[in-house]
């Protein structure tokens, strides 16, 4: 049953994909409050997610789960999903964690099961000592958490222009009225046809989408790799790439036509002191 997620997903991948991106969806669909989980997913980062949270699933199964004790983690994992569309990020922290300790070839690994009195996350041996591994997952900024739920009604009020583009705005941090007047004004002044250009408070990227194809043809490759952060123009060396928004809209022009349209927005934050500081687990 666990090639069931796969069938309902594999639209959004072209068929040279890795092996990883189907071994990784089969998994996510392996677990059992997953078995019949067909999820109504629209955008392709969507279903990219899928795949970033069954790929460490594929590494753990180099190990046996009696050994691991990890099987009640992805139980855990997969019951999140299914109530409420994606695991407790703390979770998918200790199994990327157990991920990386098999990838480095560590010879033993164990979950401790929770107890009353304060106990390690996992104990892994590369030898005769055992090792007593924590893993705490740290949280982001207050700063930045308001900068991406800045970018998501932006990248919404764009989306809703309906204009026919592959639209990148770049920026890092929260614009003004002023300057999300500036942009909508830069936005309406556009042709057809491709455009970048900077305020000096955003950055625009505007690329030609596919060609409308017919319905039953529909294969449309995207190049992703221009939706990137602008490396001229002033774009700030000590911003990073941050959390980015992004909707994609499947759209008909004409009667068995399908169009493509594509917003992303990408807010930057700094390099240093992006994350909080790890506190004590208690």
């Amino acid at each position: 049953m666990k090639n069931h997620l796969w069938e309902h997903l594999q639209g959004f991948f072209q068929p040279n994909a890795a092996p990883i991106v189907q071994e990784a969806i089969c998994e996510i669909g392996s677990l059992d409050a997953l078995n019949a989980w067909e999820p109504s997913i629209v955008n392709p980062s969507d279903a990219l997610k899928v795949v970033d949270w069954g790929i460490p699933l594929v590494q753990i199964k180099r190990m046996s789960h009696e050994i691991t004790n990890l099987n009640p983690l992805r139980q855990k994992i997969g019951s999140a999903i299914a109530t409420e569309g994606e695991p407790n990020s703390s979770d998918l922290a200790e199994l990327d964690v157990a991920a990386l300790m098999i990838l480095n070839n560590v010879q033993k690994l164990k979950r401790v099961q929770v107890e009353t009195n304060r106990t390690p996350d996992f104990h892994v041996q590369w030898d005769e000592q055992i090792v007593e591994l924590e893993v705490t997952k740290a949280l982001t900024k207050d700063a930045h958490t308001q900068l991406y739920n800045f970018a998501d009604e932006l990248r919404q009020k764009i989306f809703g222009r309906k204009l026919p583009w592959i639209i990148s705005v770049f920026f890092t941090a929260k614009l003004s009225d002023a300057d999300i007047h500036s942009l909508y004004e830069t936005l309406d002044e556009q042709k057809p046809g491709r455009y970048s250009g900077s305020s000096g408070k955003w950055w625009l990227s505007i690329e030609v989408p596919p060609a409308p194809v017919p319905q039953a043809e529909f294969n449309t490759k995207i190049d992703f790799s221009k939706i990137g952060y602008p490396k001229n123009d002033g774009w700030p060396s000590e911003i990073a790439k941050g959390q980015n928004s992004v909707a994609i809209s499947l759209d008909n022009p004409e009667k068995g036509m399908i169009s493509v349209r594509l917003v992303g927005v990408f807010p930057g934050v700094p390099v240093r002191n992006y994350l909080n500081r790890l506190q004590r687990k208690v």
